[in-house]
């Protein structure tokens, strides 16, 4: 009778510690797929926003672009302005030079 006890004692102990292993496996296994997902989504978290960053930077340069054309653009119809007036006030000048040099010395 004391031999049958021990046994189940032993029995009891022996499904005590295949339980505790057990839970050891799935506590591993769980944790393991839990540091996968964690990857995983710091993955998608990282792309994310090296996506927005690219997207940002994207359209920053298509701003430049535009506001560098708009700049071209005033340049130019400045330096036409410029040209213009030059032109025109050339012409004022020598014919002022012109009226003063007859003045002066006569026709």
């Amino acid at each position: 009778m004391v031999q049958e006890v021990l046994e189940q004692i032993k029995a009891a102990e022996d499904a005590v510690e295949e339980h505790r292993q057990q839970a050891k496996m799935n506590c591993r296994l769980y944790e393991e797929q839990k540091q996968e997902r964690l990857a995983k989504l710091r993955q998608e978290s990282e792309e994310a926003v090296e996506k927005v960053l690219t997207d940002s930077l994207a359209t920053q340069e298509k701003m430049l672009q535009l506001e560098k054309e708009q700049l071209l653009d005033e340049t130019k119809r400045t330096e036409q302005a410029l040209h213009e007036r030059y032109e025109a006030n050339k012409e004022q000048v020598i014919d002022s030079i012109i009226e003063r040099v007859k003045d002066v010395y006569g026709s």
